[in-house]
């Protein structure tokens, strides 16, 4: 989806309850013999039809679990899979005007809320306001600029912190939130 990330599309076994976009699960694979479990929000829709997850993991360098993954998933891997876990979702009855802020690998839990409204055909306005370094860290860049243009609602804004290539520049500020 970017540079160094890779999307990882999930079918979970009949025990699996479902998740709330913004929830986390925890992944776990077995590298030598170890056990190795670590935390990951899934970046699709929470009313995804084929009841398939999609977990975003991006190739730290010093990372075992997410090196390992970028260099070992294939079609057919299995992966333990936990409940969904957490209490940052969306609230059960949508406000008018939704502001989700993220920077770097957070883009994932805001891009599965984003996907659940759009999905829900949420017609009050939405805006993502994205941190990250360059235009070319931005997970998922393409999805998020499509839903831009696909719904009259989401407006997304990406801030690069590096390269200054971004709708707006630099690190968070009260004139990013404004312009906005």
């Amino acid at each position: 989806t970017s540079t160094g990330s890779l999307t990882l599309t999930l079918r979970p076994n009949r025990r699996w309850r479902g998740f709330e976009a913004g929830q986390f699960v925890q992944l776990a694979i077995d590298i030598d013999g170890v056990r190795r479990t670590r935390c990951y929000s899934p970046s699709c829709s929470q009313h995804r039809r084929d009841g398939r997850i999609e977990i975003t993991v991006k190739a730290h360098p010093a990372g075992l679990v997410s090196q390992w993954l970028h260099e070992n998933a294939r079609p057919g891997l299995i992966v333990g899979l936990s409940a969904a876990q957490g209490t940052f979702t969306l609230p059960q009855i949508r406000p008018r005007h939704i502001v989700l802020i993220s920077g770097g690998s957070g883009i994932t839990p805001m891009l599965s809320m984003l996907r659940t409204l759009c999905d829900e055909a949420y017609d009050g306005d939405v805006t993502l306001l994205h941190y990250d370094g360059r235009l070319d860290d931005v997970a998922h860049l393409d999805t998020l600029r499509a839903l831009d243009v696909a719904h009259h609602s989401v407006h997304v804004a990406i801030s690069t912190t590096s390269t200054g290539d971004g709708d707006v520049t630099g690190y968070f500020t009260p004139e990013h939130l404004a312009s906005v």
